[in-house]
């Protein structure tokens, strides 16, 4: 798929910025050649054709922390109301993740298993009744039930959920959903709204600022 994008490269600059007074390292990419990862260039291709809305492109971070990706969001956050931006906020993540190791015809594919169905129905009801800081403060617990990469599932969620304000306040519809080689496949879009699903509930800490995982890192060390 032939590709050419336009970046918003004063947004990019001052994220970076404000992802230093939050305590996080962060650095911007300009360069030819960088390599931009599949999700990326399908989903800014199908969603923003001809280039109409300046976009800019985060990395997920594999080895961040759930501290670190709160405190991204919020980063990310500061940036569009010190710019006065309004934004769309576009996750490329997947449901569950098993895949089967054997090539399928596209008619023969499913869910590799009856358990990661189950959860990727739940969490397709918690994203149409626009639960998303649920969906993030349960993140943990769905990776552990359906053995799903961080990168590539609940890490997404937290980011999304911390760019987006962090509450349940949104209607949600899921547009499709189909196996992807086993693994679990959706276009999910959340709009909005007043009003919420219940209060959230905050039972993992809510970070402002970045210093280190459980003390690992010591700011005061050279």
């Amino acid at each position: 798929m032939p590709y050419k994008f336009k970046m918003d490269t004063e947004f990019a600059q001052s994220y970076h910025e404000n992802c230093g007074k939050r305590g996080l390292h962060s650095r911007t990419i300009a360069y030819d050649g960088f390599p931009i990862d599949t999700g990326s260039v399908v989903a800014l291709s199908l969603l923003n054709p001809g280039n109409r809305i300046p976009a800019c492109i985060v990395s997920s971070n594999v080895y961040a922390n759930r501290a670190e990706s709160i405190v991204f969001g919020k980063a990310a956050r500061d940036t569009l109301e010190a710019q006065g931006k309004k934004a769309v906020i576009v996750v490329v993540a997947s449901l569950s993740n098993r895949m089967f190791t054997k090539h399928l015809e596209p008619g023969e594919d499913r869910i590799h298993s009856a358990k990661d169905e189950e959860w990727n129905q739940k969490i397709m009801q918690f994203f149409s009744e626009g639960r998303l800081e649920d969906l993030s403060q349960l993140s943990r617990e769905i990776h552990g039930q359906i053995r799903v990469q961080k990168v590539v599932a609940y890490k997404p969620v937290w980011w999304m959920a911390a760019t987006m304000g962090q509450s349940n306040n949104y209607s949600g519809e899921v547009l499709a959903y189909a196996a992807l080689h086993g693994a679990g496949g959706a276009v999910i879009q959340l709009t909005p709204r007043i009003g919420s699903v219940g209060d959230k509930e905050f039972d993992e800490d809510d970070v402002d600022i970045f210093t280190g995982d459980r003390n690992v890192l010591d700011k005061g060390m050279i």
